[in-house]
């Protein structure tokens, strides 16, 4: 055998030998691909999102993905002002959640009730009816079919009633009232003897009163927290001023729903009644971003 002929057999087995390694590799490589989109797509059936089959989602969809189970920009919250209050009351609470993943879009304030006439206002009629209208607006547009729901003062209980009147308690994932009377006020009185105001009537805050009673002992949301205060000059209050005495109805504050999840509550002053709404942003974030 001549040497060009023993040349070019060694040069053929060399170039079958590559060319079987890189087919080798291929499909070395495949089996990684492979196996790293059954890792992506078990990850997405442990994370519970639809279509989790498709194993190639891509980024932006688990960003997406993330939202929905963090509740900030997959679920809206809505903010009820209190009694004669206005929307930007809550405008420290709203600048920090824009700062904390929420978006414009998903933060719902209602502006219900007269403003130059607390005492007429109750939890029926335009005042209800704008705050159920709100709850209706933020569940269209929760990716998650759930909302979170903060109500201050008169708002809070407001809030209660909405979501009671409308049956969604199941669709409210997280509750919070902030220096609310949810067992009644001091200064209205005890139902059906209560100071006359509309305010403190039938649909108002008088303790016993048929309102008062119907939330009592009530669910409002899956998780359902307080935030209140013992120098609330308004809650803490008998007609004449402020008395931590008068913080109690029946032995507790009243700004405790019977059930609860969760407290926060403060006993200095710039914590009052309005200073628990205006300076406890980060404590109601970290109940609206509970899961």
């Amino acid at each position: 055998m001549s040497v060009y002929v023993k040349t070019f057999k060694l040069l053929l087995i060399i170039v079958i030998t590559l060319g079987l390694f890189n087919y080798c590799n291929k499909q070395n490589e495949g089996n990684i691909e492979k196996a790293k989109e059954l890792a992506i797509a078990s990850e997405l059936v442990q994370m519970n999102v639809p279509n989790s089959e498709n194993a190639q989602k891509s980024a932006a969809d688990l960003i997406i993905a993330e939202s929905r189970l963090t509740g900030s920009q997959g679920e809206p919250v809505v903010m009820v002002h209190g009694n004669a209050g206005y929307p930007s009351n809550w405008d420290n609470t709203v600048n920090y959640f824009l700062q904390n993943g929420w978006t414009s879009d998903m933060i719902i304030r209602p502006n219900w009730g007269s403003k130059t006439c607390p005492a007429c206002n109750d939890h029926y009629g335009s005042e209800l009816d704008t705050v159920k209208q709100a709850l209706q607006q933020a569940l269209s547009k929760s990716r998650t079919g759930m909302i979170d729901v903060m109500g201050h003062s008169m708002g809070a209980t407001l809030a209660a009633k909405a979501i009671l009147d409308l049956g969604i308690a199941n669709k409210v994932r997280t509750f919070v009232g902030i220096a609310g009377a949810f067992r009644g006020l001091n200064s209205c009185g005890v139902y059906p003897y209560n100071v006359p105001t509309t305010t403190c009537g039938r649909y108002g805050l008088s303790i016993n009163s048929p309102l008062v009673n119907s939330l009592a002992n009530k669910r409002f949301g899956k998780y359902q927290y307080a935030i209140y205060s013992w120098v609330d000059e308004i809650v803490c209050n008998c007609g004449a001023g402020y008395n931590v005495a008068c913080c109690y109805v029946y032995g507790v504050h009243s700004s405790k729903p019977q059930i609860l999840d969760g407290e926060t509550s403060y006993s200095t002053v710039p914590y009052g009644h309005f200073g628990v709404l205006y300076y406890t942003y980060t404590t109601q974030r970290t109940y609206c971003a509970r899961q």
